[in-house]
């Protein structure tokens, strides 16, 4: 009786309990909401981002367009909130709930949004923004517009897409780093236009080369200092910000693998035109005919003896002899190796030039070659013989936290490290060969570098809303890092053969030995308020304190601000036809900082005496750069999405090295100062349109285009010749009151009305002269020689201006089924190239300009006028400035998606996901009048510098890709 009556007083007990246990549970129950994502169609859209952004509560639909979120108990209160969802190529769509204990079900059907509106900015801004919210430019490349023809580099995908970047890969070596001028250049310096570049919030100091073109997500780029004001003293060029792929936008759970396999072959798009003729008289097979002495015999005043057409000694272009040796076996020869072998005697093999096969042809690639008219030398033998070895290491990385203690606040922190180690060397062994072929005591050159920087920020924001008001504030202090050291040691005599050590070298023979440690450091501080009022009014206000070691000791922190607007217009006012209708306008200054060295005193040491070079300036700063933006964006007939913008900028205290007085400075010869003004104006055009979109057949382009003016307002100096871009290439000047990029060089006369402005030719008489077949003023008794056109002013004019009248892209995407075709033509119109390779091959003549062997008697030029005239010592003149306006089809794709029932009957469903197979062309044809290889070239990689000078040509390539993913 005890035991039974124990089992039921407990049984109640333990149901009580459960019944308490449940209801507590119950009680504190969370929300789940619940849904599926579709498109208008109802098809599912795996991916899609959904989030309650007042809760930090986030989830990703999977395959089939289901998501789940789940809410805390202590946050499923009653309270009402929004739920965001978006996916790249549609309108967000957002929907109120009001959250209570239990399930919800919330469906999304998300209208396309071809032209990105909807697309979220993080760049330059207190936090993520779409884009119809912004009220100043941000250029956005998305992953699909970089990946149609992935590009040698993340920047080089940006060429022809985005109005107002000016990109050129003017070197087509391989690692090169791409040109890169954002809406005109900002300062003087040869190269100083490049803009700041962010990968994964890592600000990079090293070349973008290095980084995956296949890699990346998406690109978006701040051209002018009203967006990258964000990034204060070192954002007056602009800030082009990377993300690469990283898995984020994969539903929960899922690992994605794509295995992308390219091959084909590169070749030359255009060849110049070299000449086929020599003026020395030739031996029936082609060879040099040599008198007793050993010595060539001139037949000709004019380059007018054809080689021959076949044999061993044959003219031929750049593929040598027997030995079939290739220009591009070498990854080191780089522009030089590549045109000393257009400069080189075009009749003889180059693996045996002597055809001595028991003297001088027993070393394949003799050093010396016969009549070489430069005495440049074989370049095959530093191609076989000179070993040169380049290893790079680079790591790139970041880290990030967040932490929300408020449903409004939260509080992030960021790392990011960009390091790179370089090891250069070059090592000639004893016995290496001289120009004259006269065996060498070798020598070892090594070089290492390292580059170590890093920058970090903690920042805090707060977002909240009042009535119709969005207010987002965001301050932060950022610190920057930057690490360099420099060793290189060159030794021009080996003790010992094939040893590549300097254990090996004789040490009373160093040539150089150097070193340079540098640090530099930034802190900075940011505060940034952007307010959305009723959805259509936004405005955004910002200031930034940046402090840096590079500034002078009395001017070591500099101030930068933001102020701009935007009305949406078309929230306020209906108009037909158009669906967006946004004006803005921004006013923004952002920096440049000095070189390390700017704010310093240097000497030169030299045989043991020590020279004064710079004078150091404590009060050097930041060059400002202030700009006016203003803006109109427009949505219209459903199909055009339209961006119109006119930027006007000043840089003010840009960085000039001021030649001193000696006696008045103590000796030394230079100070950098902040001495120049340089403005620019840029009209940006973009025009998005979807022409027509079916479900199997779809079409769309994009249409850019930019202009810009840039003029030297103020030059604390007298006018001078830029250097620094190689041997003869100083045909540049900076002068106040003038445009950046003007030619400055001789004129040859072509009439006699030139010839009469000079004082010299007072008494000429126009019938002893007369024009050649070149177009130039000749007397007609001396036609070997060219007259200079010579004024009140002197011999040396204006010849020329790099600066276009218009750049512009065309990109163009056409589906049908599974099939796409995208190609991207883009080009520009005016401005002038100096054609320094022509110039420079008219005294090894090559210059096809000279050949005369098919030219009538009575008009055959001299040879004394390419190689005397023309060639005028490497001074610049008329004869080399060529019209740089081409049109250029620089990417081409046809791709086919392989569909479900294909991949079953292939039996590759098995073990993958997607197959694309892609036919690809790059830079496959140019349209130019221009007579080099290519017009798309900088020098010093400046557009302010348009010398083609022995820049290794860009190629074309044609590849076959099939695309994996798993």
């Amino acid at each position: 009786m005890t035991s039974s009556s124990r089992k039921c007083f407990t049984a109640p007990l333990i149901a009580l309990a459960l019944s308490l246990f449940a209801a507590h549970g119950a009680l504190a129950q969370g929300t789940v909401i619940t849904g599926r994502v579709t498109n208008e169609q109802g098809a599912p859209i795996g991916g899609a981002n959904v989030a309650i952004p007042t809760l930090g509560v986030r989830a990703e639909a999977d395959s089939s367009g289901n998501y789940r979120l789940g809410v805390p108990a202590s946050a499923a209160a009653g309270q009402s909130v929004t739920v965001v969802t978006r996916f790249i190529g549609f309108a967000q769509a957002q929907r109120t709930v009001t959250l209570a204990p239990g399930s919800q079900t919330v469906n999304f059907s998300l209208v396309a949004d071809p032209f990105n509106l909807s697309a979220v900015v993080v760049t330059g801004v207190a936090t993520g923004t779409e884009q119809r919210k912004l009220p100043f430019t941000v250029a956005h490349v998305s992953e699909e517009q970089v990946t149609k023809v992935p590009a040698s580099s993340p920047v080089a995908a940006l060429e022809g897409k985005v109005a107002g970047a000016r990109i050129s890969l003017g070197n087509g070596a391989p690692g090169t780093a791409p040109a890169i001028r954002l809406r005109g250049s900002t300062n003087l310096a040869i190269g100083g236009s490049q803009p700041l570049i962010i990968v994964d919030g890592v600000e990079t100091r090293s070349s973008i080369a290095d980084i995956d073109g296949n890699n990346i997500a998406s690109i978006e780029v701040l051209k002018g200092a009203t967006a990258s004001s964000f990034y204060g003293s070192n954002g007056a060029n602009g800030v082009i910000s990377i993300t690469t792929k990283r898995g984020k936008d994969l539903p929960e759970g899922n690992v994605q693998v794509i295995s992308r396999s390219e091959m084909g072959q590169s070749s030359i798009a255009h060849w110049p035109n070299f000449n086929h003729a020599t003026e020395l008289l030739l031996n029936p097979d082609g060879s040099v005919f040599l008198d007793p002495t050993g010595s060539p015999v001139q037949a000709s005043d004019y380059f007018d003896q054809p080689y021959a057409t076949s044999g061993q000694f044959a003219w031929r272009s750049m593929t040598y002899g027997s030995s079939n040796v290739d220009v591009n076996t070498d990854p080191f020869g780089g522009g030089d190796g590549f045109f000393e072998l257009m400069q080189t005697p075009p009749n003889m093999n180059l693996a045996t030039p002597w055809y001595e096969p028991t003297g001088r042809d027993t070393t394949l690639y003799w050093r010396s070659l016969p009549f070489d008219p430069s005495a440049r030398g074989n370049p095959l033998y530093l191609l076989a013989y000179d070993k040169v070895t380049n290893n790079r290491e680079r790591f790139l990385g970041s880290v990030s936290g967040r932490y929300r203690p408020l449903s409004w606040l939260n509080f992030d922190a960021n790392y990011g490290t960009d390091r790179l180690n370089s090891r250069l060397g070059d090592y000639q062994p004893k016995g290496f060969l001289s120009v004259g072929g006269v065996p060498g005591t070798g020598q070892l050159d090594r070089t290492n570098f390292n580059n170590n920087s890093w920058n970090g920020q903690i920042a805090s924001t707060a977002i909240g809303n009042f009535l119709a008001v969005n207010s987002t504030t965001r301050v932060a202090m950022i610190y920057e890092q930057l690490n360099t050291n420099y060793f290189r040691a060159l030794d021009t005599k080996l003790n010992v053969q094939n040893v590549s050590s300097f254990d090996a070298a004789d040490l009373s023979h160093v040539g150089v030995l150097s070193s340079n440690t540098q640090l530099e450091r930034n802190v900075n501080y940011l505060a940034d308020e952007a307010l959305v009022i009723k959805d259509r009014y936004i405005l955004d206000g910002m200031l930034r304190r940046d402090g840096s070691s590079l500034f002078g000791s009395n001017n070591r922190y500099k101030n930068f601000y933001r102020i701009s607007g935007a009305w949406r217009l078309s929230e306020d006012f209906q108009i037909p036809g158009v669906q967006e209708l946004k004006l803005r306008a921004g006013r923004g200054t952002a920096g440049l900082r000095p070189s390390f060295a700017d704010q310093y005193e240097t000497y030169t040491t030299s045989g043991g005496q020590i020279t004064k070079n710079q004078l150091g300036n404590k009060d050097l700063q930041p060059a400002i750069a202030t700009e006016d933006e203003f803006g109109i964006n427009a949505t219209f007939a459903s199909r055009f999405n339209l961006e119109l913008v006119q930027a006007n900028r000043i840089t003010r205290g840009a960085f000039l090295a001021v030649p001193l007085e000696i006696v008045q400075s103590g000796g030394f010869q230079s100070q950098v100062q902040n001495a120049a003004d340089i403005s620019a104006r840029t009209t940006e055009l973009s025009l998005e349109t979807e022409v027509f979109n079916r479900p199997n057949m779809s079409y769309s382009f994009t249409l850019t285009g930019d202009h810009t003016k840039q003029m030297i307002d103020k030059l604390g100096r007298a006018p001078f010749r830029v250097g620094g871009l190689g041997q003869g290439q100083d045909m540049f000047y900076y002068k106040a009151g003038e445009p950046l990029g003007i030619i400055y060089g001789n004129r040859w006369v072509r009439n006699f009305s030139e010839l009469a402005d000079n004082p010299a030719y007072a008494t000429a008489v126009a019938s002893d002269f007369s024009v050649n077949r070149l177009g130039y003023l000749i007397k007609t008794s001396t036609p070997g020689t060219l007259i200079k056109y010579v004024n009140a002013e002197g011999d040396q004019h204006v010849i020329g201006n790099v600066n276009p009248d218009y750049n512009w892209g065309l990109a163009n995407n056409f589906r049908f089924g599974s099939f796409n075709v995208y190609a991207l033509l883009d080009g520009q119109h005016g401005g002038n190239v100096y054609n320094f390779t022509k110039q420079w091959m008219t005294q090894d003549k090559r210059m096809g300009d000279a050949d005369m062997s098919n030219v009538p008697q009575a008009e055959r030029v001299p040879l004394t006028v390419f190689t005397g005239s023309l060639y005028n010592g490497l001074n610049a003149s008329d004869y080399f400035v060529e019209d740089g306006s081409y049109v250029k089809l620089r990417e081409l794709s046809v791709s086919y998606t392989l569909g479900p029932d294909a991949m079953r009957i292939a039996g590759i469903n098995r073990f993958a996901n997607n197959v694309k197979v892609a036919l690809i062309g790059r830079n496959l044809k140019t349209w130019t009048k221009y007579t080099g290889f290519d017009p798309d070239v900088t020098g010093g990689g400046d557009f302010n510098f348009r010398v083609d000078g022995f820049r290794y040509p860009n190629f074309r390539t044609i590849t076959g890709q099939v695309e994996l993913t798993f």
